[in-house]
């Protein structure tokens, strides 16, 4: 008779997603942008905790120097600041970035003159090319093809995006926009001019819908046309509307906007300026697809309430709010009151479906305070 098979052991403990969450959130915390020293030991704490259950859990022939190391990972951002200070990632983007280009197998000393050689022509023509597009006399076809040249990889290696960006009234390191979808205006949706009449209406500018048989008397239409962008970043990460996206998924679109102190979460569809007449306001406006919030959690013991850093909030999986819902969050909101990007997951295992998501906010627990709309 053939041999039984050896009994499957199990391979999750119960205690892992506890593991997990402990490790996470101490390092959301000691990456942040701003720390104190009451997140200092509260990572502290959470590290402890960590290596203390991994022990128990795993052996101490599992523990690596790195579990050493991490430990002293608070007392240097004691010494030094915020991580953002002092790593190493921007310098090995920039390593890549040289590596990416072709140096024919040059020897000899000539392959660091050729990676320069190369780097600085690069960022002339880009810087060629974005003054020429400022030339209104330019053929459409010639301004095609100079957009199409600033689209080029090199932009997405991060060279010179500078030269693309439009400068609003924000922090220049908080909000860069990319390039704009067209020179010329395109038509905006139905519900985004309607938001936008409601928008103006309440800041005391009297204006109407367009193509409205009695119009009050002394308003003039919105206008039905904005200038679109292909992204925007935001705190150093690419946003990239659904609608300028070519993947099927949401990708880096999803964010948490705050709204009256209310916590929101949603797609972003659209990114836009619009150009009202008698009206000089420069607010870069997002058009929003929002997200239901859920109130109830997938599982009988809530373990994300210990870890509010996360920020762990629950929606009903693919379902949006109608753009003509009167109790919805606004259909479009400005551009600086998106905090983040929002990291989204699914929860399948259970009868009712979910999503879950979780914010990739950069600024040390500023969110918490924060309650989630129901």
């Amino acid at each position: 008779m053939p041999t039984p098979p050896d009994v499957p052991e199990k391979r999750l403990h119960e205690e892992e997603p506890i593991l997990f969450l402990r490790f996470a959130t101490a390092l959301k915390i000691l990456l942040g942008r701003s720390i104190n020293d009451r997140a200092i030991a509260r990572a502290l704490t959470l590290l402890g905790d960590y290596l203390l259950q991994y022990r128990a859990l795993y052996g101490e022939k599992a523990m690596k120097p790195n579990h050493h190391w991490v430990v002293h990972l608070p007392d240097q951002v004691r010494d030094y600041g915020a991580v953002y200070n002092y790593w190493l990632f921007l310098v090995e983007r920039l390593n890549k970035t040289l590596k990416d280009y072709n140096t024919n197998h040059r020897g000899g000393g000539e392959l660091e003159v050729t990676l320069m050689r190369t780097f600085q022509r690069e960022s002339r023509v880009r810087a060629l090319v974005s003054h020429c597009l400022h030339n209104c006399f330019l053929h459409a076809t010639e301004r095609a093809l100079g957009e199409r040249l600033l689209l080029k990889s090199g932009e997405d290696r991060g060279t010179l995006n500078d030269s693309v960006a439009v400068p609003i009234a924000l922090s220049p390191l908080r909000l860069e926009l990319g390039p704009k979808v067209s020179q010329v205006l395109q038509p905006l949706s139905r519900s985004a001019i309607l938001a936008l009449c409601n928008h103006y209406n309440s800041q005391g500018t009297r204006v109407h819908m367009p193509l409205e048989r009695q119009p009050l008397r002394g308003t003039r239409p919105v206008a039905p046309s904005a200038l679109f962008f292909d992204y925007a970043v935001l705190d150093g990460r690419r946003i990239i509307p659904t609608s300028r996206t070519h993947r099927k998924n949401a990708g880096s679109s999803l964010v948490k906007v705050i709204i009256d102190g209310q916590m929101y979460g949603g797609e972003v569809h659209r990114i836009f300026q619009h150009f009202q007449r008698d009206i000089q306001d420069d607010v870069i406006w997002a058009e929003m697809r929002w997200m239901k919030p859920e109130k109830k959690i997938p599982t009988r013991k809530d373990v994300w309430s210990a870890f509010p850093e996360l920020e762990i909030h629950f929606w009903a999986y693919g379902q949006y709010h109608e753009a003509d819902n009167a109790s919805a969050p606004p259909l479009i909101v400005p551009f600086s009151s998106i905090c983040c990007q929002l990291s989204r997951g699914e929860y399948r295992t259970t009868k009712q479906e979910f999503w879950i998501t979780t914010t990739m906010e950069r600024v040390r627990m500023r969110a918490c305070q924060f309650h989630l709309w129901f």
